[in-house]
Order: C-alpha cells, then structure tokens, then sequence
C-alpha cells in the first residue's frame, strides 16, 4: 500500500489563516480530493497532536480531521502496522471511502515531512503566528518519538 500526505506550498496563500492545498494518496485515492484546499498549518497541527498518544503507547486509535469539510482519515494501530480508513461524515452515518494497512512510521514520517515543508513556507513568506508555532513546537515534539 502507498500513502502519502500531499502539499503544493507554491498555491499556499495567507488570509487570516494559511490557506492551500493538501491531500492524502493511499493506495492510488486521493482524499478528499486531488489538490484538496484546507488549512495546512491548523490541519497538521491537528494531526500531530492527535497521533501523539499512538506514539506514546496510550491509545491505539485516533481521528485526524480535513478543517474544512466533512473529511476524516481514521488511524488504528496494531504493533507497526496501522489501518488508515478514508472516512466521509457528510451524511448521518460515516461513509468509508478506503481503507488499507501501512507501515506506522511512513505515515509519522509523512506527517513531520509535510509539517516540516508547511513551516518552511510560512516562514520563508513571514507568516508566523500562533498557529505555526504550535505546529513547530509539534514537529519538535514528535521526531524524538519515531
């Protein structure tokens, strides 16, 4: 199974949030779509936040939430595998998409990668705020645990 977490930080854009695209490819499925805009620096931040007790051993399942819309990607893990499930909550029952097991540490690595490319834009373009310190602060969190 391939799994990759997707950024176009040339399209990044800053409003009161950094806005662009990012989307996840697992096994040939782009989610929630090809070129998906959301808010990058939020969304990973999210996600790091949540893969943290996976890490650490206190829980063996986690929601990593899109900000915007009603996307989902859903972790389970069991020894280094884990299942991703692609999930849909746009209607009153969950939709799932796709799932497929992946090697535990490809998605960590995926997610500091794609967290470490989000803080290089941002500050390469002066685009430091609360947010992005909270993702940076994440990255130095996380890697120590891979």
């Amino acid at each position: 199974m391939t799994f990759a977490i997707n950024l176009k930080p040339d399209a990044f854009v800053k409003r009161r949030l950094v806005s662009g695209p990012i989307w996840l490819e697992l096994d040939g499925v782009s989610f929630p779509g090809d070129e998906w805009d959301d808010f990058p620096v939020v969304t990973l931040g999210f996600w790091l936040t949540n893969i943290q007790p996976l890490l650490l051993g206190k829980s063996t399942v986690c929601e990593c939430p899109f900000m915007d819309g009603p996307y989902q990607f859903n972790v389970e893990i069991d020894n280094e595998i884990c299942s991703i499930t692609l999930v849909d909550r746009a209607t009153d029952e969950e939709e799932i998409l796709v799932r497929a097991n992946v090697d535990f540490a490809l998605l960590v690595k995926q997610m500091l990668s794609a967290s470490e490319i989000v803080v290089d834009t941002c500050k390469r373009n002066h685009w430091i705020d609360a947010d992005l310190l909270n993702l940076e602060k994440l990255v130095l969190d996380v890697k120590p645990q891979l």
